[in-house]
């Protein structure tokens, strides 16, 4: 099978730095473009250590391979609000909210389970929800390292919204005045190893470890391991899914959310992303026929995400009011969507 081609620019974030402001303004206006092509984009020198990073993804494989007893000392509440804690491989399915705002005739409707587990943490000074911490002899460097690292992540973003802001010629402080309440949730996921026999199929030949989605927030900031898997539906064919191969592990991914999509009037669009296994290999059968082995085991995965999502009370409409479709716009404040969209999940 041909590889598919990648669809995702590579954009140096160090230029948004830049003390000249014709050099400055025009990464800000290739950035925007970039997002509206694809609502994905990578980005390098984004300010987050590599060492950080790389800190982050040891704490996250330290906790998740802990005894199932232990890791459940700080367990995800049974509903789906808040995402705080841990959660099991099984007890979210992202596939029950996989079809929103897609055009059901090309959308497979088969409902996945996802292949993974998760820990999830906010704002530790969120006057709504508390965090879940491992207890500190199960995980001592835990909680300390998660804090900065989320303090770090929010700094990053609110500069990252400031250059949305630029490439679009609008108020530099319009898109992080609505994010200044620190509602953002930040999850380490582990795709635990697994058989390809093993996996739901969505109605292609291939399978997949989590259902295609959007976010729900305004960006994400994404960084994977070198396992692969992450794929992006391009947005001039509907329906067809293309890598966003792996890098350097402080690579980020930034991709839009549902929020950016209605403040954008879909002129940065939330593109839907899924994480699929890469074809079978083939083995020889019974009478010597090539067929997929059904023995083929996939490596474990690991990916750390910062969902910003916007202050509960904000706006979700266009940021300019010629922007204003009645197609991508919506009446509920930011907090009552993230309730709508995160509903049944759990």
């Amino acid at each position: 099978m041909a590889q598919l081609e990648t669809l995702v620019e590579t954009l140096d974030f160090a230029t948004f730095h830049s003390l000249n402001s014709k050099i400055k303004t025009k990464f800000c206006e290739s950035l925007v473009t970039s997002l509206g092509k694809n609502g994905f984009v990578k980005l390098v020198n984004h300010g987050l250590p590599k060492d950080i990073v790389q800190e982050a993804f040891q704490i996250a494989n330290d906790f998740f391979h802990l005894p199932m007893e232990k890791k459940m000392l700080s367990p995800h509440p049974p509903s789906d609000v808040p995402h705080r804690g841990f959660s099991p491989m099984g007890m979210e399915n992202i596939g029950k909210v996989t079809n929103f705002g897609v055009d059901e005739t090309y959308h497979s409707k088969v409902a996945l389970k996802d292949m993974k587990e998760t820990y999830d943490m906010g704002y530790e000074h969120d006057p709504v929800y508390e965090n879940i911490w491992p207890p500190i002899d199960v995980m001592p460097k835990f909680k300390p390292f998660m804090q900065k690292f989320w303090e770090m992540c929010y700094v990053v973003q609110q500069e990252i919204f400031e250059a949305i802001a630029i490439g679009f010629h609008l108020n530099p402080a319009i898109l992080a005045d609505m994010h200044l309440d620190q509602v953002n949730e930040m999850r380490l996921t582990h795709y635990p190893e697994i058989k390809l026999a093993d996996l739901e199929s969505d109605g292609t030949s291939q399978k997949t470890r989590i259902s295609p989605h959007t976010d729900f927030g305004s960006i994400t900031l994404l960084f994977q391991d070198a396992v692969g898997g992450l794929e992006a539906e391009d947005q001039k064919v509907k329906g067809v899914f293309r890598p966003v191969e792996a890098g350097e592990i402080d690579e980020m991914i930034l991709n839009a959310g549902d929020c950016m999509q209605f403040w954008t009037g879909n002129r940065i669009p939330a593109a839907r992303h899924r994480v699929h296994a890469p074809p079978a290999k083939q083995a020889p059968g019974p009478d010597g026929v090539q067929v997929a082995d059904p023995n083929q085991v996939l490596p474990e995965r690991f990916s750390i995400a910062f969902f910003t999502t916007p202050d509960r009370n904000a706006s979700l409409q266009p940021l300019n009011p010629e922007w204003y479709s009645e197609k991508h716009s919506v009446t509920m404040t930011a907090g009552e969507f993230q309730l709508s969209r995160s509903s049944g999940t759990y």
